[in-house]
């Protein structure tokens, strides 16, 4: 007889799938696969569609405004960084110029794809925590991305990158499980290059590829030394060679299929001329992009999470009952522990702890969710509870998404009036401008140049970077007021909402506007739109009636237009 092959483990909760029919008595069909995870899984997608086709028309923050006019500008034949500055990777402008040639540069049409990504990150993450436990796991799981992925509480109805960092990731996660499996380096340099793509989209992404590559250093280097028949370890020789070899294959082919992407993106940019510019902007300037070293901004997420601390409570529960429970391989264990603690490294880059960064660590608070649910209705059932045990953590989990649901969750990225106004503001301008025209927002809210379709007159789309504490923020402030005026704008937008300029407090927003209360005054503006916040309500006023009206709210947008 032949030795039986031996299977290689991945931590799975589950007993390897057997052969149809293998141990079964003559003639007899073996069992169907189960139905109803496939079931709960479908309506926890078509929860989501429902939830999300209700807000595609929501418009765009600035975030999103700057994703879409990167990506509008791409569609139109301009590169990254050419009219456009940032220290994000252009991976997301990518994206975004993809989303919006399928479903159209509308809110809507970028909504759309956010949908479909959403989905996508849920489906990957239901096939991961199948792999890594049961299917009871994975459906908990994935319910619980859903609804915290859609929440206010991380600004889920945003189509931020993290959206589309936790897609790549989770698809590199789900091919390196296969990958570790079958052992074949295709597959594992597919997972390379997804994370390679998830890096892309923001930079944060890389921690989760590190984590990976470590999950594969550390499953498949050799963990044991050969032995001569005598039982003394024998030197490396041939043998060692040849176990050591496919070991290095695999975490070549991991290595350089998350290389590719970067390296791509790098040659790209040079063919286009702007590589120096995206050098500049992506790694001179941002290791100076970030605050001072503090967890205070973490602490105050998780106070305004509200009753989202549901999720992350049931998740610390299970991690301590994933510890405790015997049954569990210590590498899954490591495995999802990595996880969490990857992601949420991968969270404090920078000391922002913006509500949308933490869409990184709720893959694993998911799986954490998952587990803990798996395993302590195991424990119930085994105890005697029968059937009414294993379905009790499921029972909890239900009621307590009930009460999320149910309860007020504030939209903490609201704006006193500039999210709701820029379309108007910005059709105003499209309507009384040219193609060619160039409009300067002082204020960060890109998302202008994106509805007007016109281009920036300074790739200084934000000012944060500006008015900062930075070292390059003196000469980078003089650079885009050299660009304006060099521009000659025909429209001219200033915004008066603090978020708008500056994180912290820095007097550098009083020094702009003093001097372009002076361009305006040389440059013959005049002013032809105003929208105001008046007690609670947006307010316009155009052309004559804007002229020589002084706003009386402390949140207001002007736009100025040269005359002929």
């Amino acid at each position: 007889m032949g030795r039986k092959k031996k299977r290689h483990k991945t931590g799975r909760l589950a007993s390897a799938p057997r052969k149809p029919g293998a141990g079964l008595p003559s003639g007899r069909i073996p069992a169907r696969p189960a139905r109803w995870p496939w079931i709960c899984l479908g309506l926890i997608l078509l929860f989501v569609v429902v939830v999300r086709i209700r807000l595609l028309p929501v418009p765009l923050e600035r975030d999103e405004g700057e994703f879409a006019y990167a990506g509008q500008l791409i569609l139109e034949g301009i590169p990254p960084y050419q009219l456009a500055y940032n220290v994000k990777l252009p991976g997301i402008y990518a994206a975004y110029a993809l989303v919006m040639a399928v479903f159209g540069q509308t809110p809507s049409g970028i909504h759309l794809g956010l949908l479909f990504v959403n989905l996508g990150a849920i489906v990957l993450l239901f096939f991961l925590a199948r792999r890594l436990f049961d299917p009871y796991a994975a459906v908990i799981a994935s319910a619980t991305y859903a609804l915290m992925s859609t929440s206010p509480a991380v600004l889920g109805f945003r189509a931020h990158a993290t959206h589309f960092v936790v897609l790549g990731a989770l698809g590199g996660f789900v091919l390196l499980l296969r990958g570790l499996e079958s052992r074949r380096a295709l597959t594992l340099f597919w997972s390379g290059l997804l994370f390679g793509v998830a890096v892309l989209m923001k930079q944060h992404g890389v921690f989760l590829g590190i984590f990976a590559f470590g999950v594969l250093l550390f499953d498949g280097w050799p963990s044991k030394i050969a032995e001569d028949p005598a039982g003394s370890l024998q030197r490396p020789g041939a043998d060692s060679k040849k176990s050591l070899l496919p070991k290095l294959r695999q975490l070549a082919a991991f290595s350089s299929g998350a290389i590719v992407p970067y390296a791509l993106t790098c040659l790209v940019l040079w063919r286009a001329g702007v590589f120096k510019n995206f050098w500049r902007w992506t790694v001179v300037y941002a290791g100076g992009h970030s605050l001072r070293y503090t967890f205070e901004g973490l602490a105050n997420n998780f106070q305004y999470n509200g009753p989202d601390n549901f999720f992350w409570g049931l998740g610390a529960a299970g991690f301590f009952v994933l510890c405790a429970d015997r049954s569990i391989p210590g590498w899954t264990k490591g495995f999802v522990g990595g996880l969490f603690a990857s992601s949420f490294v991968a969270v404090t880059l920078g000391f922002y702890f913006f509500p949308h960064y933490f869409v990184l660590m709720l893959p694993a608070v998911s799986l954490l969710v998952g587990a803990g649910c798996t395993l302590a209705g195991q424990r119930l059932r085994r105890s005697g509870l029968g059937t009414l045990g294993f379905s009790l953590p499921a029972a909890v989990f239900l009621l307590g998404c009930g009460w999320v649901l149910k309860s007020e969750r504030p939209d903490l990225i609201g704006s006193h009036v500039v999210f709701g106004s820029v379309p108007a503001l910005a059709s105003y301008i499209s309507n009384h401008s040219t193609p060619a025209s160039r409009i300067a927002v002082f204020g960060s809210e890109p998302e202008i140049y994106f509805y007007a379709h016109r281009h920036a007159a300074s790739g200084y789309i934000y000012m944060y970077d500006i008015t900062s504490a930075a070292a390059h923020a003196g000469e980078m402030k003089q650079e885009m007021l050299r660009e304006v005026e060099a521009a000659r704008p025909e429209f001219v937008v200033d915004v008066h909402e603090q978020f708008s300029w500056s994180v912290g407090l820095s007097p550098e927003p009083e020094r702009i506007h003093e001097w372009l209360e002076q361009y305006l005054k040389s440059g013959n503006y005049r002013r032809v739109a105003v929208a105001e916040n008046v007690k609670g309500q947006i307010v316009y006023r155009w052309n004559s009636d804007a002229a020589g009206y002084s706003p009386a709210s402390e949140f207001y947008i002007c736009v100025y237009q040269r005359k002929l």
